[in-house]
């Protein structure tokens, strides 16, 4: 019983996230600093990174997933989901 919260978590981000397979997300700061072009020089390093009120707002938060799990995961379909959740991790890890 433990385990179904973040079974659900899990469930519910991946869920978020398989609708933007299409997108290419931006590289992220650590990223963009491993391999910068020959004549490039390495960005300063920031403390923080400040969001806009709008960028803030689209940011993914647990509620948003929350009414989307209770409606696709039950008890009795439980370790469907689990292994659904598995290989598709596994798929994407290929």
């Amino acid at each position: 019983m433990r385990y179904v919260f973040p079974v659900l978590m899990v469930l519910a981000a991946l869920l978020a996230c398989k609708g933007k397979k299409g997108e290419q997300p931006a590289p992220s700061a650590s990223q963009a600093m491993i391999a910068p072009s020959a004549g490039e020089a390495m960005p300063a390093p920031s403390a923080s990174v400040a969001l806009t009120d709008e960028q803030a707002a689209k940011v993914p938060v647990k509620e948003d997933f929350e009414q989307q799990a209770k409606k696709t995961v039950a008890p009795d379909n439980l370790t469907q989901q689990v292994d659904s959740i598995e290989k598709e991790i596994k798929s994407d890890q290929q």
